[in-house]
């Protein structure tokens, strides 16, 4: 994936990057990382179901550096950790 910045979806849009961030968490209820996150985690979990990924390579994939740090935020937003085998576990 690459690398989306605030600063680019504002220019996308037309808007100041701070008006941006504001308008977004009143319309949502939650910050633009907070959603993108997200969002790298949803498509995390479609491909946590192939057994041939490993979790650094599934954590590459959707955007994050360090597998470590990704299998903490992974946890977080889903409530499980992520297995070595593909799988999701509890």
């Amino acid at each position: 994936m690459s690398n989306v910045t605030i600063q680019l979806l504002a220019e996308e849009v037309f808007l100041s990057p701070t008006y941006m961030c504001q308008f977004f968490k009143q319309e949502t209820d939650e910050t633009i990382i907070e959603y993108l996150t997200k969002v790298l985690i949803e498509k995390a979990k479609d491909l946590l179901k192939s057994p041939d990924l490993k979790i650094f390579v599934i954590a590459e994939m959707v955007g994050f550096e360090n597998a470590t740090y990704f299998t903490t935020v992974f946890k977080k937003i889903t409530g499980v950790i992520s297995g070595k085998s593909g799988k999701v576990c509890k």
